[in-house]
């Protein structure tokens, strides 16, 4: 009797590849996100930093200064909406990436239980070929008696 040989081994084989590689883009996005989003915290932090500064000295402070820290909170805005946008960015790609692994998840499952459900099949006529053989071997030993 043969053992148990799944034909679509190669293609169920090349499906957890791509579920490999989906998980890892995933990974490597969704790390890219936190870097990200931790630049434009640092951003909105320097932003707050800066404002807590202009304000506390505002009494004694000179139109020059003044004009050097709104122009600092400017360039710090322009910074701010720029990654933002980049934040914005990475989150749909971070959704795409999440898309693709989730669907090379499934595609990798729909074979799984393909190549399970034809293993039970192979095992159930195993044991259907193992009776017919023992039946046979009865009747051939019933019948060498006589």
């Amino acid at each position: 009797m043969a053992g148990f040989k799944f034909r679509l081994e190669k293609v169920l084989n090349y499906k957890e590849t791509v579920e490999n590689q989906s998980k890892i883009k995933f990974a490597q996005v969704k790390q890219k996100l936190t870097i990200e989003e931790a630049l434009l915290n640092d951003f909105y932090n320097q932003k707050k930093s800066v404002i807590d500064r202009r304000n506390s000295s505002s009494k004694g402070i000179k139109v020059g200064e003044l004009a050097m820290y709104n122009s600092y909170i400017g360039a710090l805005n322009k910074r701010i909406e720029k990654q933002s946008l980049i934040v914005a960015r990475t989150r749909e790609e971070l959704d795409r990436a999440k898309n693709d692994m989730v669907q090379a998840v499934t595609e990798k499952k729909i074979f799984e239980k393909l190549r399970e459900i034809q293993y039970e099949e192979f095992i159930y006529k195993q044991g259907k070929e193992e009776l017919k053989i023992n039946d046979n071997f009865i009747s051939y030993k019933t019948a060498t008696r006589n």
